[in-house]
């Protein structure tokens, strides 16, 4: 395997996990089991009884881009 098939793979990963996440929360519900996710900023479980909110959560913070740079 060379150098572009290995990237193109690897491009390909975060539409995988996003798939694989979509089907295990799916296949959880389906089963009657909870499901804990972020609903207008806030923690809810969402399960057989329905939505139950759990907590606020804090606002998002912008995270400055980080850049590694080699030390001689």
């Amino acid at each position: 395997m060379n150098e572009i098939e290995l990237s193109q793979q690897e491009s390909k990963i975060p539409t995988l996990a996003v798939q694989a996440l979509t089907k295990a929360s799916r296949l959880a519900r389906l089963s009657g089991r909870s499901v804990v996710i972020v609903v207008d900023g806030q923690l809810v479980r969402v399960g057989p009884l329905g939505c139950i909110p759990l907590r606020p959560l804090p606002p998002r913070l912008k995270v400055s881009q980080r850049t590694k740079r080699a030390q001689p």
